[in-house]
């Protein structure tokens, strides 16, 4: 309904199901390392919560988070490391519909009576 269901993926997302695949870690596990990396401290679990929700319903990315993935991404790729199953893996972030919605603002919510 909003989006192309046909949309290409973009650099990004292409990039950081890369470093997932070669550090063989979850997405919110790369949250945390980049944000570790970025601010030279370990995050506050519901201030990442609330940064990596935008995430999932939308797609979008925490300057931190896109730096560190760029970041990784160079140094692989200088290391000369390859990961063929990353060339092949689906888009990390969904495209936005109604559950994820619904779901995405019930859990803001959550996190926000929780402060």
């Amino acid at each position: 309904m909003f989006f192309k269901r046909n949309a290409p993926i973009d650099e990004d997302a292409e990039q950081l199901a890369y470093v997932t695949s070669v550090l063989n870690v979850s997405v919110y596990r790369l949250f945390e390392l980049a944000y570790e990396d970025w601010f030279g401290e370990s995050a506050n679990e519901g201030y990442l919560e609330a940064v990596y929700m935008p995430y999932v319903v939308f797609g979008t990315m925490p300057i931190w988070l896109r730096n560190y993935v760029r970041k990784t991404s160079q140094l692989c790729d200088e290391a000369g490391m390859y990961v063929p199953r990353a060339a092949a893996l689906p888009n990390p972030h969904r495209l936005l519909n109604v559950e994820n919605a619904i779901i995405a603002l019930g859990l803001v919510l959550i996190i926000l009576l929780a402060v």
